[in-house]
């Protein structure tokens, strides 16, 4: 499930960005999105073959810190 979710919001992040530009809402909605994203991936993480519970909420993490890598220099 982390996986898909930082494939979606990666994906939402790129349209939102393309389509809007580094305004300071859509920063703020892009951070909210992570933030509940990791949250999610946190309560409801991987409870199946190996991995462990938390291998969701660091796959989301990661993607986020990738996201705020490429977004920060451009901002």
């Amino acid at each position: 499930m982390g996986c898909l979710l930082v494939l979606i919001l990666a994906g939402v992040s790129t349209a939102a960005i393309f389509f809007f530009g580094y305004s300071n809402w859509v920063l703020i909605v892009l951070g909210v999105l992570w933030l509940v994203a990791a949250g999610y991936s946190l309560i409801f993480g991987h409870r199946g073959f190996g991995g462990g519970p938390r291998t969701d909420f660091l796959i989301v993490i990661a993607g986020a810190s990738l996201t705020a890598v490429l977004i920060i220099p451009n901002y």
